[in-house]
């Protein structure tokens, strides 16, 4: 519905939204109100009593009508302890849509994949790097700079790429999941299952930060090898 708002010689045309509250505001017109201002805004009281819309509702269901310090605090107090509302389109094994028990179901799997990926690329990582700071200038060192910054790339850019050749195209690895199922009985074949699933994902983790990984310890090791007390080691 539109409707004017007159406030002297200036005439503003507004609109009102189909809502319960707007169709109370509507019955009641014309009105002829005193009104304050604040700056650039007009304020005004209509005689009018209504519940809550549903926005506000939820407005006020959320805290968003707190004071920001307020909801900053409360926040941070219910992130501390996981208390993270309801997820929209994922739900636990159970079948729970709480993200907490999302999160604390996904993170034995998350600590795995990530735990293990790193372990391999900081041994792996510290080792290349010391045979390329000894060997300043080879060939494998200038080949290990130039690529640093292919790391750049996300993870799941190379996971895409990982499971259109190995999953798709040449099937040799699962597309996705933790195990295979039905899961082995036996332990030792269990575990073999894990490792084959953790291929993919950890590789794109793996080579997304392999070559800066290399690039920044050799490069850490170069520095460091040109000091007083080395030089000193040495001459012992």
């Amino acid at each position: 519905m539109d409707i004017q708002i007159t406030v002297g010689n200036v005439i503003l045309d507004a609109e009102l939204n189909d809502t319960p509250t707007a169709r109370k505001v509507a019955a009641v017109l014309p009105l002829d109100l005193p009104f304050n201002t604040w700056g650039d805004e007009i304020y005004f009281e209509i005689p009018v009593e209504a519940d809550l819309d549903e926005s506000a509702q939820e407005e006020k269901r959320i805290g968003l009508d707190r004071p920001i310090a307020i909801r900053t605090f409360s926040y941070l107090s219910n992130a501390l302890v996981l208390d993270l509302g309801r997820a929209m389109n994922m739900s636990s094994d159970t079948g729970s849509r709480t993200v907490r028990l999302i999160i604390l179901e996904r993170l034995p799997a998350t600590l795995l994949l990530m735990g293990t990926s790193n372990l391999f690329l900081f041994f792996f990582g510290i080792f290349a790097a010391l045979s390329l700071s000894r060997h300043y200038g080879s060939f494998w060192d200038r080949f290990v700079v130039a690529l640093s910054p292919t790391s750049a790339v996300p993870p799941w850019f190379y996971g895409i790429f990982f499971i259109l050749i190995f999953a798709a195209v040449l099937k040799v690895l699962p597309f996705g999941g933790m195990v295979s199922a039905p899961p082995p009985d036996n332990k030792i074949e269990y575990g073999l299952s894990v490792l084959k699933h953790l291929i993919l994902p950890g590789s794109a983790l793996v080579i997304s930060a392999f070559f800066y990984t290399i690039y920044n310890w050799r490069t850490f090791f170069l520095i460091y090898s040109s000091e007083d007390y080395v030089d000193m080691a040495k001459a012992k």
